[in-house]
């Protein structure tokens, strides 16, 4: 159950309601746009950098690698 003290306002009020609050301007929504693709695309990159790092080191180990000599006994 939630109490509230008829003196204070309420809680819509208080907490800034899509009524009361002023509208967001463009330049803001650009920007915050701008950071979220850039971050995104810094995300993007280092997986596909990491992949292809990954791919890389895999194509050199099996390219060196030889399988040991074999062990012959002889009587």
């Amino acid at each position: 159950m939630n109490y509230q003290d008829p003196q204070t306002p309420a809680a819509d009020a208080r907490s800034g309601s899509a009524e009361t609050r002023p509208p967001v301007s463009p330049a803001r929504l650009r920007r915050a746009f701008a950071i979220t693709a850039l971050a995104l695309a810094v995300v993007l990159g280092a997986l596909w950098g990491f992949n292809a790092f990954r791919q890389n080191m895999m194509q050199q180990f099996f390219a060196n690698n030889r399988p040991p000599p074999l062990a012959v006994n002889t009587e």
